[in-house]
């Protein structure tokens, strides 16, 4: 789900005729990020944001940014 919501939120400010370029890097970050885990081996908090950060954070070994974090909310309480 948290993909498919990213992706959604891509196609839209990639269409965009005044693309925001920073909100579309935040979200290629995250989608990435999620793109990277092993779901062989984790299990994906998909409604639980603050676990969530934390896999993100372990896996990208970097704290998450404000604007990564707001998006994430975003998208978990829709």
């Amino acid at each position: 789900m948290l993909l498919y919501r990213l992706k959604e939120i891509e196609c839209v400010l990639e269409k965009e005729a005044t693309k925001n370029t920073d909100q579309l890097n935040t979200v290629l970050a995250l989608k990435n990020s999620l793109l990277s885990i092993d779901f062989k081996v984790e299990e994906v908090p998909e409604y639980s944001f603050d676990k969530l950060v934390v896999l993100l954070k372990d896996i990208n070994r970097k704290v998450l940014s404000f604007e990564e974090k707001k998006l994430l909310k975003e998208i978990i309480t829709v």
